[in-house]
């Protein structure tokens, strides 16, 4: 039931926000994210507001703890406190798309700000096996004023300020916020450091090229088919998409370098089998389990989400068969 009511929406919002990324990825591909998941919330507020889903569900609050009723809601203390409108509320993103688009699309701006680059000199290296690293004046060199990790702060700094001024966070409130957010950072800032670190070394090793050779030399042409099903296990084990890129991406583009395959379609891949390998992280799996109220149903959920993730990596293993 649930699904027949939620399918709908679910497709609409997939076919503006992955259709959006295909085709701003070939004009902008800084952006199109940012703005493909803009045009899906906008679809969002949209589909609120049509005779489907402006209605209550007719699923009954009883039949799932996700629909409490709001009486419960408020007597958890949830939603406390001076109601905020949606531009003030949604006014940090407002910002954020005027600095991105503004900067990333205008080029003079874009290549006046983006001089300033920070890179760290590495001398050369050579491993007893032979695998050389050429030296270099600047690692993998990065531009802070036009990265969007300056973007983001800049716009999460200007929304604070809004709204303090608007009195909506209370005296103190920075410290707290700045607390919970260390907090929440920690655990993710740690196994991104340690995963970083770990393809860098296998990669400037030689490791991730061994492994790419045996494995290319082992599997030919239908590594193509498998290539999704690394990002699918890469998810699994790391917990996310972004890790699992990080860990498996340069393995995956030496081993189409060794077997002759398109390099983008094998990446591609890649990303796409983490997104589908999603479904069975252990942290996503427990995080619904606990929202909607199922906790320790852990194990039936998996055995459902492995059978979706496992369909679609085979599909995207055909479509670059297919493709390339």
């Amino acid at each position: 039931k649930g699904i027949k009511e939620g399918l709908p929406a679910v497709i609409i919002i997939s076919l503006m926000q992955g259709g959006g990324t295909l085709v701003l990825s070939q004009w902008n591909d800084g952006v199109n994210g940012f703005i493909a998941g803009l045009l899906g919330f906008i679809v969002i507020f949209i589909l609120a507001r049509t005779p489907w889903y402006s209605k209550p569900s007719s699923i009954a609050p009883e039949d799932t703890p996700v629909l409490m009723p709001e009486a419960e809601v408020a007597a958890t203390g949830e939603a406390q406190g001076k109601e905020m409108g949606f531009h003030l509320a949604f006014s940090p993103y407002y910002i954020l798309l005027a600095l991105t688009v503004g900067i990333l699309l205008i080029q003079p701006i874009k290549s006046f700000l983006g001089q300033w680059k920070i890179g760290i000199p590495f001398p050369a290296t050579e491993t007893g096996y032979g695998f050389v690293n050429a030296a270099t004046e600047m690692y993998s060199p990065f531009s802070p004023l036009i990265h969007g990790a300056t973007f983001l702060f800049v716009s999460a700094m200007i929304g604070y300020f809004i709204f303090n001024s608007k009195g909506y966070i209370k005296p103190g409130g920075f410290g707290r916020l700045m607390a919970r957010t260390v907090e929440k950072c920690i655990p993710a800032t740690i196994a991104m450091i340690s995963l970083t670190a770990l393809s860098v070394l296998m990669r400037n090793t030689g490791q991730a090229g061994v492994l790419a050779m045996g494995v290319g030399n082992a599997t030919g042409q239908f590594y193509a088919f498998m290539s999704p099903f690394i990002g699918v296990l890469g998810a699994f084990m790391t917990g996310s998409n972004t890790a699992s890129n990080i860990l498996f991406s340069n393995f995956q583009q030496t081993t189409a370098q060794v077997t002759g395959l398109n390099q983008a379609a094998i990446l591609g891949a890649q990303t796409a089998g983490a997104a589908a390998g999603n479904v069975i992280c252990p942290g996503n799996v427990l995080l619904g389990t606990t929202t909607v109220g199922i906790l320790g149903a852990e194990g039936d959920v998996l055995r459902v989400t492995l059978i979706v993730a496992i369909g679609l990596a085979t599909v995207i293993g055909a479509a670059v068969i297919l493709l390339i």
